[in-house]
């Protein structure tokens, strides 16, 4: 097992000291043949996340400089290991020609991979010395199983066992042998206080690699066990729903209580009849569904399993923020006019007002359960409530008779509710319960419902939930959770998916048929919910690298195309008459000219944060909502607790109220007041 790392502070003490004793001032001995034995000359390359982060990189430059006589030749940031994809090369290029000997890479445990492959291209082969590595030993044994990363052929050294991209489906070179040569067996199984844990190679199972040879290995391991035997599965990804009805027909004696997985930075917690299946996110930073980093202790007591789910190092109040309610009562302010406990946390998904009421859709990752809710606006007296399929990650949408409810699951469970009074209407699936995400609202028109994922799209009928049509053809769905929703705009679909090489679609509302699509960099990909300008076909988004754009939703074609200082811009924009509003991932508020895409006014948000949040962030505020207008002002929920009032034409910070707790949707406007969701389940109604 491996404990978490210590703080940012300490480590960067170390390094220095570690530097300054131990490599300044000698020469080269680890690099090439072109550094070798040369008289060291030092580049750091270290990740800029925050501007807390940059003032701990110059304590850390000044402290190496006054203690230890030693400097750095060039110094390169990166905002996270997205952009570095894109920086990379041109990092590597300047240092090489700047004769540097010796790298020191401070950030984050993906980014080496894409700058040693970026100087090895280049012929540059300096000394890599990474410094404060998130895993310390304990002294626990540790059983490993492979995933994909785990299959990464050498692309500069390939081997003849090695297949190409397109044998790997884009995730690798798909190799083999390397993992059993240094690591050991791809497959194997164990029995652990009366628990049978088996261990399979998902990735090149899925390729087809060893598909017959692992489960006639399964099935063999598994005969051996007697009746009633307790089976958990370990896979890097999560396996479908038919393999798991192949199971229990080859292994029917025994009792498979789920499987633990990862891969997807997401936390998703899903029954399955008796069994649970609980893939878990990032350890050591955010998740791309911008859940903290967590851990999940899983304990057997002889019949079934228990989940819990914790923010190591937070505060005991916020250590299950995203993943369950915290129980007791609702989180209350100065500015409260109520406030009442939810039955789940709620992230990512806005209250969304019916009649007098508003809903809220909400989750317990660490029972496997979710639902919706419904209050009284007035006074937070409940009204009714309905568990469904599994938690809910996804925004209820409302219909046009402003009372029909459409909510989705994230394991693709679609339910149609009388807002009214919470009587179910109809219900549906989309996809396979056990391998698709949908984390994206659906879209509702006056006669249909569209919902799903990029290899599942549905469009079903609103009255009665029967089946329209369906893509499963636009893209192969892969680690990445979309939570954009799309929108329909003059007869146009319009739908985004994140991280896809297809990525942006015009689909017919009728048929589903493509009228165009956006595609060649994944890069590129939409972040945001999708907004119509009402007045014309054009609607609003923002893309994975800070952009900003207006495009015809009849052709694809964009208007035009603005940047903002940030990878990651998930909140959905906000269209005000010719003004768009929209806010980065590290809460700065810009507004731009909806003609033109000129750049208005930007707003940094003050705050820090509460939990580490944010796709391969441990720092810095994390601002997932995007804004509302209310009673005349801009409102700003935000990751660390804050709830803010922004002057619309000037960006001014006009007051804030803190609540205390993490807040992952936006604010619903209340006449005067706001109702805001957090992610340790309150609802409460403020006065502004």
């Amino acid at each position: 097992i491996c404990d978490i790392q210590k703080n940012t502070d300490q480590n960067l003490q170390m390094v220095a000291e570690y530097l300054g004793k131990r490599v300044a001032h000698h020469p080269a001995a680890y690099g090439g043949d072109a550094v070798k034995g040369k008289d060291r000359k030092l580049g750091l390359v270290a990740l800029a996340s925050s501007p807390q982060s940059d003032e701990m990189r110059q304590k850390f430059l000044d402290d190496l400089k006054k203690n230890y006589d030693t400097e750095f030749a060039q110094v390169a940031t990166y905002t996270d290991p997205v952009a570095l994809a894109g920086q990379a090369g041109e990092m590597m290029a300047k240092m090489k020609s700047d004769g540097i000997t010796s790298v020191v890479f401070i950030g984050d445990p993906l980014a080496p991979q894409t700058l040693t492959k970026n100087a090895t291209e280049q012929g540059f082969f300096p000394e890599w010395i990474v410094t404060g590595s998130a895993l310390v030993d304990t002294p626990m044994p540790v059983h490993l199983l492979p995933g994909n990363h785990d299959h990464y052929g050498h692309r500069h050294d390939l081997s003849g066992e090695d297949q190409g991209e397109g044998n790997a489906a884009g995730l690798g070179t798909a190799s083999t042998g390397r993992y059993e040569t240094n690591v050991g067996p791809r497959w194997w199984s164990m029995d652990h206080t009366g628990l049978h844990l088996v261990a399979l190679d998902w990735f090149s199972h899925r390729l087809g690699i060893d598909t017959e040879l692992q489960e006639r290995w399964l099935v063999a391991d598994l005969s051996t066990t007697a009746p009633d035997t307790p089976v958990l599965m370990l896979t890097h990804d999560q396996m479908s729903t038919r393999f798991y009805e192949w199971l229990g027909e080859v292994a029917p004696h025994v009792r498979v209580l789920g499987s633990l997985s990862g891969h997807w930075h997401t936390s998703r917690v899903l029954r399955h009849g008796d069994q649970i299946h609980a893939n878990t996110g990032n350890a050591t930073f955010g998740g791309f569904d911008w859940t903290p980093a967590h851990s999940r202790l899983v304990s057997f007591d002889g019949s079934g399993l228990e989940l819990h789910t914790i923010v190591p190092g937070s505060d005991p109040q916020l250590a299950r923020a995203t993943f369950r309610s915290a129980g007791g009562p609702g989180r209350r302010t100065e500015h409260s006019r109520w406030s009442t406990r939810l039955p789940g946390a709620v992230h990512r998904t806005s209250p969304v007002p019916v009649e007098h009421s508003v809903v809220v859709a909400w989750s317990d990752d660490d029972e496997a359960r979710g639902g919706i809710s419904s209050y009284r606006l007035e006074d937070g007296v409940p009204q009714w409530s309905v568990d469904l399929d599994g938690p809910v990650r996804a925004t209820p949408s409302v219909a046009p008779d402003g009372r029909t409810l459409l909510v989705v699951s994230v394991g693709g469970g679609v339910t149609a509710i009388d807002g009214s009074d919470g009587t179910v209407l109809w219900g549906a699936q989309v996809g396979d319960r056990l391998r698709i995400r949908i984390h994206a609202a659906p879209v509702v028109t006056d006669r249909c419902v569209i919902v799903g994922e990029v290899d599942h799209l549905v469009a079903f009928d609103l009255a009665g939930g029967a089946l329209r049509w369906q893509r499963e053809d636009l893209e192969q769905a892969e680690a990445m959770i979309s939570a954009m929703q799309g929108v329909v705009q003059g007869g146009v679909a319009v739908f985004g998916f994140s991280f896809m090489d297809n990525h942006t679609f015009g689909l017919d509302l009728q048929s589903g048929r493509t009228l165009w699509q956006r595609d060649g960099n994944r890069l590129n990909a939409p972040g945001s919910d999708i907004v119509a300008d009402l007045d014309t076909s054009d609607v609003f988004l923002t893309r994975t690298g800070g952009v900003v754009e207006r495009l015809d939703s009849l052709t694809g074609e964009p208007r035009w195309n603005a940047q903002v200082r940030a990878t990651f811009v998930p909140g959905r924009p906000l269209l005000v008459d010719e003004a768009l509003y929209v806010t980065s991932g590290i809460g700065e508020v810009h507004r731009l000219d909806a003609g033109t895409g000129e750049i208005a006014w930007r707003c940094q948000l003050p705050g820090g944060r509460l939990l580490p949040m944010g796709p391969y962030r441990r720092d810095g505020l994390a601002v997932v909502s995007g804004p509302v207008l209310a009673h005349g002002d801009l409102v700003q929920t935000s990751g660390d607790g804050q709830v803010h009032r922004i002057d619309p034409d000037t960006g001014t910070v006009k007051g804030s109220i803190t609540v205390g707790v993490p807040i992952t949707s936006p604010a619903l406007p209340v006449g005067r007041d706001v109702l805001v969701a957090t992610a340790e389940g309150s609802l409460v109604r403020l006065e502004l």
